[in-house]
């Protein structure tokens, strides 16, 4: 499989090997990045907590949905509520 940077670089199993050999005698190349901790903010706005009551077979229904389109169920929730904003 042929691995290629974002700026179009091939990258070979040679050269996987030798960062690997370099890695493990403390050795690291290139320029470090900024070091972000924690997961970025979903919002500008402070978040609240928002709790409510639905039916098992409801709470399936939008947990499947949720990750067939691969995103978690409050993030589901939260574009569902955006919609229904947006369309009233």
């Amino acid at each position: 499989m042929a691995i290629v940077t974002e700026d179009g670089h091939a990258v070979t199993d040679a050269m996987l090997d030798q960062w690997a050999d370099d890695a493990e005698r403390g050795r690291y190349h290139g320029t470090r990045g900024d070091i972000v901790v924690g997961r970025p903010p979903l919002s500008d706005e402070e978040l609240v907590t928002l709790t409510f009551k639905i039916q098992p077979s409801v709470l399936a229904r939008v947990d499947a949905a949720a990750r067939h389109a691969g995103i978690t169920r409050s993030a589901f929730l939260r574009r569902a509520v955006e919609h229904e904003l947006a369309v009233t």
